[in-house]
């Protein structure tokens, strides 16, 4: 069986990514952020803080969680 995959629309803000990438690397599946042409793992906090929170930024992931899903709607956007 294939997992699903999903892509969201996020806004992050610097005094938020410690706690975005504690429960990204609670999830059991690959978690990346990107913006632009640079790819980050979601699950990294070196990788995260290098992104451009000016900007909207690009959640790809290819499982699901549910406690990661209510985590995000803080930072989904109107797509």
């Amino acid at each position: 069986m294939e997992k699903q995959s999903y892509q969201k629309r996020i806004r992050l803000a610097m005094d938020e990514v410690n706690e975005f990438v504690m429960v990204a690397a609670q999830c059991p599946f690959d978690v990346s952020i990107s913006n632009n042409h640079y790819v980050a793992d979601a699950k990294s906090m070196f990788e995260v803080i290098g992104l451009d929170f000016s900007k909207i930024l690009t959640l790809e992931y290819n499982g699901y969680d549910s406690i990661f899903e209510v985590f995000l709607k803080r930072f989904d956007i109107a797509s």
